[in-house]
């Protein structure tokens, strides 16, 4: 809820291990091919089994101090492709051997994963049906969720729940 303000990924790590982000980047294609791109800031961690909350600078308050890092990036459409990258450089045409995950939504752009998921109606998110689940298909691999939730592991959620993660 909240409008087109209110943008925001969340990464979950499914490993026993924690992931060091310092030197990888969140970028996003637009219908037109345009390339927008945050690296991640030193110290940027996400613990084993936890989750990493990344939301558009202008969202809410609330959303606000939910995140770990705020980007401008993050202003999406129904016509994006969203890639989290293992390094800094910008990515060229979505087939980069640096991306470690993408989700593309509605006539995403460049590569999605086979095929992409639906854009989330306003005021909802896509969330993956399964948890660190990944079968290189978006639309087999998200589903709307009618009650966006980022960090519910951390909010006393009864269970774990990654929305919008990659």
């Amino acid at each position: 809820a909240g409008g087109t303000e209110d943008d925001w990924v969340e990464l979950y790590n499914p490993n026993g291990v924690a992931v060091d982000l310092s030197d990888w980047s969140i970028q996003k294609t637009s219908s037109s091919g345009t390339v927008a791109k945050k690296n991640f800031e030193s110290g940027s961690v996400i613990q084993p089994h936890g989750y990493f909350l990344i939301a558009r600078s202008t969202a809410n308050a609330t959303l606000l101090g939910l995140a770990d890092m705020t980007s401008s990036v993050l202003q999406l459409s129904d016509e994006n492709t969203v890639y989290l990258v293992s390094d800094h450089e910008e990515i060229v045409d979505g087939t980069e051997s640096t991306i470690v995950d993408k989700v593309g939504f509605g006539v995403a752009p460049f590569s999605f994963e086979t095929s992409p998921t639906i854009t989330p109606p306003d005021g909802k998110s896509i969330e993956r049906k399964t948890i660190g689940g990944d079968t290189n298909s978006n639309l087999a691999d998200f589903r709307v969720s009618d009650n966006p939730t980022p960090r519910a592991s951390f909010m006393g959620a009864g269970i774990q729940h990654a929305t919008n993660y990659l």
